[in-house]
């Protein structure tokens, strides 16, 4: 399975649901792409992200 994880950093709880994704890792595969730094998101980045959401068949916002 693809799994795509979007660090957000608005959510109190993500460490729950990080911890719940943690066992994910070994069997499937696990995309992780953290914006919780100010360093924003390029044009290269985001087009890359789109396609990676695409394919995959579980999407969580932390």
């Amino acid at each position: 399975m693809n799994i795509t994880v979007i660090r957000t950093g608005l959510f109190p709880d993500r460490k729950t649901v990080e911890d719940a994704l943690n066992y994910f890792y070994p069997m499937d595969y696990v995309y992780t792409y953290d914006f919780t730094s100010d360093g924003g998101l390029d044009e290269r980045m985001c087009e890359e992200l789109v396609q990676v959401i695409a394919r995959s068949d579980r999407v969580f916002t932390v």
